[in-house]
């Protein structure tokens, strides 16, 4: 596993705000969850899939809609860490790692903090490489 500091965060943003090519927003909002958790928690651990058990549960964390509306009203705080929770309970498993849904602005970010908070690894990987505006591409199912 590799560590993710304070130091490290605004590379990891602007890599973020590259490779997402625009889309996810403007990450100014989510940088500032991921600092403020990392202040609070610690640095954050970034692992490949092979380092975590195979059959650990994985979950994703994402925003979606307009991305202007979380600058208008910012997070209070529990709402990504409740959804994680809630649905790790109704799963009857604990989580092993966060991971984003894509690459972009803020979704690259806010599975960073949730990770932070939770003090759990986020996984090296997500499902688009990219943002993308239709969320049903990005999500796992049959």
């Amino acid at each position: 596993m590799r560590e993710l500091t304070l130091d490290d965060l605004d590379d990891m943003v602007l890599g973020a705000t590259l490779l997402g090519t625009g889309g996810g927003g403007d990450p100014y909002i989510a940088r500032l969850m991921v600092r403020q958790a990392m202040e609070d928690y610690g640095s954050v651990n970034i692992a490949s899939p092979s380092e975590l058990d195979p059959d650990g549960l994985v979950l994703t964390v994402a925003v979606i809609g307009a991305p202007t509306v979380i600058s208008e009203k910012v997070p209070a705080g529990p709402e990504f860490t409740g959804v994680v929770n809630a649905l790790a309970s109704y799963l009857g498993k604990k989580p092993v790692a966060i991971m984003p849904i894509e690459v972009g602005g803020m979704n690259t970010l806010i599975p960073l903090a949730v990770a932070a908070e939770m003090g759990l690894p986020v996984i090296d990987a997500d499902s688009m490489r990219r943002a993308n505006q239709y969320l049903q591409f990005e999500m796992f199912h049959s």
